[in-house]
């Protein structure tokens, strides 16, 4: 990358991790900065910004439209609700599907709001959601079919809250600016937690454990010695899960979630 950055424009700037094995990258750039992940990945890219005086602005955006707020209505009508996301490309970041059954029924019994499924076009993913709807007491609501990822956003803008995994949608979800509650296992948080829109700090997940909160995003996260180990295997389980990940109970979840809806 940092060769063909070198070769593609007139001048060319990078993010080197300035360690022996790479000395060679910095001779074929106008500029470079050290990639530092004990910072936000937001604050590290925006880092690029500053060689070329440029203003930074630590915001993330997402873009929907009038037509995609009135599909979500149309689609979502019947009051408010809390959008539930429980997806990833990655195993070692799945919750338990009986929990997400147990919250989304805590959900509506105790907060009297309607927790709403999103729904993805992956077999996998529909697998996953046919199994939290095997394990719930009630019927589960989902959406009617996948959205587009800016009718996704806009569904997140016009709910009350959302809660997710460690996946893309969770960061989408932060842009929005709707309170996101995030569970996370052995993630780095302080370099890859949802970006809060304006946070001025250079990472505000710093704790790197336990429960973080900061603007609209609340981190939920094992506050255990181990964690987080930057894995994706469990070096201290012997049922091949991911232990520190498998302790967040629902109740955990609705409490979070319970103040931040007020």
């Amino acid at each position: 990358m940092t060769v063909f950055s070198a070769i593609a424009g007139k001048k060319s700037y990078g993010l080197l991790r300035k360690v022996p094995g790479e000395w060679w990258k910095e001779p074929l750039l106008d500029g470079s900065c050290r990639y530092d992940d004990r910072n936000h990945v937001v604050q590290v890219v925006l880092s690029l910004l500053d060689m070329l005086n440029i203003p930074k602005r630590p915001r993330v955006v997402v873009g929907f439209d009038a037509e995609d707020e009135r599909i979500v209505r149309e689609k979502l009508a019947g009051g408010p609700y809390v959008v539930l996301h429980p997806y990833s490309r990655a195993a070692f970041k799945f919750w338990d599907e009986r929990k997400w059954a147990e919250l989304a029924g805590m959900i509506r019994s105790r907060l009297k709001l309607r927790p709403v499924f999103t729904v993805a076009p992956d077999l996998a993913d529909q697998a996953l959601l046919r199994r939290i709807a095997d394990a719930a007491s009630t019927p589960i609501e989902k959406f009617a079919d996948p959205f587009s990822l800016n009718q996704l956003a806009a569904a997140i803008k016009g709910s009350v809250a959302y809660v997710g995994i460690d996946t893309a949608v969770t960061h989408i979800a932060a842009a929005t600016g709707s309170p996101v509650i995030a569970l996370y296992g052995p993630t780095l948080t302080r370099y890859w937690a949802p970006w809060p829109n304006d946070c001025g700090e250079a990472s505000p997940f710093a704790a790197n454990k336990g429960i973080q909160r900061k603007g609209n995003v609340t981190v939920i996260q094992k506050d255990w010695g181990c964690v987080p180990c930057n894995k994706e295997t469990c070096a201290i389980t012997t049922r091949q899960k991911i232990e520190c990940l498998e302790a967040i109970t629902p109740d955990e979840v609705l409490r979070e979630l319970a103040n931040n809806v007020g």
